[in-house]
């Protein structure tokens, strides 16, 4: 029997997003891995990020503001909550998902519930992260490219 973590550590982390690199090539125009819990897909057109995070519990894609400072950011996300709301339906039914969530700033949340501390679970959640994100993508440029 082996020994499950009781968290993920900076370092398992790290390697959680080198098996997702190596699963999914195209994910590494996105940055190389690092020991944080999230990674940005920066779609600097649109001046929004896909947020991809993981923790002990599972993984989570949302959209959120592109880069701001701390002073900077109730106002953007203000602004960006405005932008999305104008095509709140399509994305909505492109993405599966309602706009609102529970935390300010972040938008059209979703979330793949599983242990990521058991590394068996790291392909299906690599997956997942990939490829919602490649779907959020893509409904963001189909949809607010135009009304840009």
């Amino acid at each position: 029997m082996t020994h499950m973590p009781d968290e993920l550590t900076p370092a398992s982390i790290k390697r959680f997003w080198e098996h997702m690199i190596r699963r999914h090539p195209a994910e590494r125009g996105d940055g190389p891995p690092v020991q944080q819990n999230s990674r940005w897909h920066t779609l600097d057109d649109l001046g929004l990020n896909i947020s991809l995070t993981v923790g002990d519990t599972g993984a989570r894609v949302f959209i959120r503001a592109g880069e701001t400072t701390k002073a900077e950011s109730s106002k953007k996300a203000s602004l960006t909550g405005k932008r999305l709301a104008s095509r709140q339906a399509e994305l909505e039914n492109a993405l599966g998902v309602p706009m609102e969530t529970a935390e300010t700033g972040y938008f059209f949340a979703d979330r793949l519930e599983l242990d990521l501390r058991d590394e068996t679970n790291w392909d299906s959640a690599a997956d997942w992260l990939f490829d919602r994100s490649q779907l959020y993508e893509t409904a963001l440029r189909d949809n607010l490219r135009k009304s840009r």
